[in-house]
């Protein structure tokens, strides 16, 4: 069975804030293909967490698992803070996702209504979730553009996803996630789109504000230098399966599976690949 071996076999709840129990998932139309098996993952209150491996491992399905929004046919349980949501349980999806609960995708287009503009969809955000008044929904909206890099604020509030670059609507889309002030964020490949100097910037804005509001982070990458610079711990993926899991420096130092071990080294991180 796959798990993340960097914490115990425990009860649902007991510690973890997010957590999938005997996860497995098929595509929609189920041709009999597994996409995940057996996933055993826990997030804890305030880590970091890097979900790694190359495309085609299941990240993203664990990711939409995770959100309640996977579409196709699925065994085992998703647990947020003991609770397994559901409209019958006090622990609804609906009130979780885009509050406690927040997914970043690896297109920010998927994470932007193209009818809407930015500063648009930032206010009713902030009025919403946050039950901010308008004036100050308005200002504080033109507070997180400028943060991320959105200037001049006043004028990209005006405008649609279509006409912003990836870049911009990557930094947007980060923008709506962090004001949601979330318990948990899932931010899936969040700096694929971006230059280096601008994915730094963008990096290092995660790291305060993560620091500064105590959410817990899952990181889906397969950027291995980014995992070892942001993560506490580190999950391996590969066709499905965990192959490692553990605390992110112990993992890097030295890896236990040979897959791990082999990305390491493609990706330069290690002289030898060594298991």
């Amino acid at each position: 069975m796959s798990r993340l071996t960097s914490m115990d076999k425990r009860a649902p709840g007991a510690g973890a804030l997010l957590e999938l129990s005997s996860l497995t998932l098929w595509p929609p139309g189920d041709d009999g293909r597994r996409i995940v098996t057996e996933i055993e993952l826990a997030i804890a209150p305030g880590r970091t967490t890097a979900l790694v491996g190359q495309s085609g491992a299941g990240k993203t399905s664990l990711a939409l698992a995770m959100m309640g929004l996977w579409p196709g046919r699925k065994t085992g349980r998703v647990y947020f803070d003991g609770e397994e949501p559901g409209i019958s349980s006090g622990c609804d999806w609906r009130l979780l996702r885009g509050r406690a609960l927040v997914l970043m995708m690896q297109d920010p287009t998927a994470s932007l209504n193209p009818v809407l503009t930015i500063g648009y969809q930032l206010r009713e955000i902030l009025k919403g979730r946050r039950g901010l008044a308008k004036g100050a929904a308005k200002v504080e909206a033109l507070a997180w553009l400028e943060r991320v890099g959105l200037a001049p604020a006043r004028e990209i509030s005006r405008l649609y996803v279509h006409q912003l670059s990836g870049g911009m609507a990557q930094r947007a889309a980060l923008a709506m996630a962090l004001v949601c002030e979330p318990r948990v964020l899932i931010a899936d490949e969040p700096f694929s789109a971006l230059d280096p100097e601008t994915a730094a910037d963008q990096i290092e804005l995660l790291k305060e504000y993560r620091a500064r509001l105590g959410f817990s982070l899952l990181l889906i990458t397969h950027d291995l230098r980014l995992a070892r610079d942001l993560a506490d711990d580190v999950v391996v993926l590969k066709d499905g399966l965990i192959v490692e899991a553990g605390e992110a420096k112990a993992v890097f130092a030295g890896p236990r599976a040979e897959y791990t071990a082999d990305l390491l080294a493609a990706a330069g991180l290690v002289e030898q690949a060594r298991v």
